[in-house]
């Protein structure tokens, strides 16, 4: 869609910010204080008004988890809508291609921060939709690692989730591998905090 030919009236200048994290651990300067700083900066060298500010911890595998981003699209129009880069926007293509038609149908142009792109410049544009086919084609090979990573674990006896079952401990044997076994000290002070509660 072609967001150039969009009459947006010059003295509409609400903004919306919003910023997402995948998990409430992520590094790599994508904080949500850093997303909305760099928005925030952002809006006030273009001039606009900003009337909310949303961020979530949701992944971007589909975009229906993240509701605070359905929030805006349903209950905003005609306003700009600032995310730090494009990724935080959607990992999934299919999903993108929706909420760029969203975002059409009700006038809301959307901006990359970071990148300085805005949806209603046709080569910025282009650009944003690149950079969106990137970001799948990271988060496809990222996932491919993960599992496999998982799969070779497994097969070879390395493998545990991080966090074992209340009332058990992983414990290595002589060859090894890893086995959950009960452990009683735990099972015994999740029970007095149970009991303590009940």
């Amino acid at each position: 869609m072609d967001f150039s030919s969009m009459t947006i009236s010059p003295s509409n200048t609400n903004a919306v910010i919003y910023a997402r994290i995948s998990t409430s651990k992520q590094e790599k300067g994508y904080s949500l204080d850093t997303q909305i700083q760099g928005c925030t900066d952002f809006a006030e060298k273009n001039g606009f008004n900003i009337i909310s500010v949303l961020s979530e911890t949701r992944r971007a595998g589909e975009m229906k988890n993240q509701r605070k981003l359905l929030q805006i699209l349903d209950g905003q129009s005609n306003i700009h809508l600032i995310a730090f880069c494009m990724d935080r926007f959607s990992r999934n293509f299919f999903d993108y291609a929706q909420f760029e038609k969203k975002c059409g149908e009700k006038k809301i142009i959307f901006h990359d921060a970071h990148k300085n792109l805005s949806s209603n410049v046709s080569s910025d544009l282009k650009q944003m939709t690149s950079d969106i086919r990137d970001a799948v084609t990271e988060h496809r090979t990222l996932s491919r690692r993960s599992t496999s990573s998982i799969r070779y674990r497994k097969q070879n006896g390395l493998y545990r989730p991080s966090i074992s079952k209340y009332g058990t401990k992983y414990l290595r044997d002589r060859n090894g591998k890893f086995a959950r076994i009960i452990d009683d000290k735990n099972e015994k002070n999740i029970k007095k905090l149970i009991n303590m509660f009940y």
